[in-house]
């Protein structure tokens, strides 16, 4: 799906970027480790990735949640906007294949609340604005950002 460039540049003015369809989600994988690790030294299983529902993945960042830093972002042809950060809800704490719900205590989500917290919402990951729109994304490409 492509997304109208008039959009996209309403969504990066910021007016109503968390809920702009537009939008991708991004997430290093090293943050996802980080989770994890932390999830391990609770006595918790790890969350998959796919509890978290991202667009794009990138390994190699070189440090957990490298991607808060960011400002723009340029995977292989595409270029992106960061509009911000991800606040997310509580779909990581429901088991995709059978809808299960995780203990509120217990859950992704309230490991993440002990140390990603930020003004009432927890944060993982970042949204991304296409610049030009129509860009394909492959596996293997390259990326590159500037902090």
């Amino acid at each position: 799906r492509r997304a109208r460039p008039r959009a996209a540049r309403r969504c990066v003015a910021g007016r109503g970027w968390r809920t702009c369809l537009r939008c991708c989600w991004y997430v290093c994988e090293e943050s996802l480790l980080a989770l994890n690790a932390r999830r391990a030294a609770e006595g918790r299983p790890p969350a998959p990735l796919s509890r978290f529902r991202p667009n794009l993945v990138l390994q190699g960042c070189g440090r957990p949640h490298a991607e808060d830093a960011w400002r723009r972002v340029r995977v292989g042809g595409a270029e992106f906007h960061v509009a911000g950060p991800c606040p997310r809800c509580g779909v990581p704490d429901v088991a995709q294949a059978t809808g299960a719900r995780d203990p509120a205590a217990t859950g992704p989500m309230a490991s993440l609340r002990r140390y990603r917290s930020r003004g009432g919402q927890v944060h993982f990951g970042i949204y991304l604005v296409p610049l030009n729109p129509g860009a394909s994304v492959r596996v293997g490409d390259s990326v590159a950002f500037e902090a």
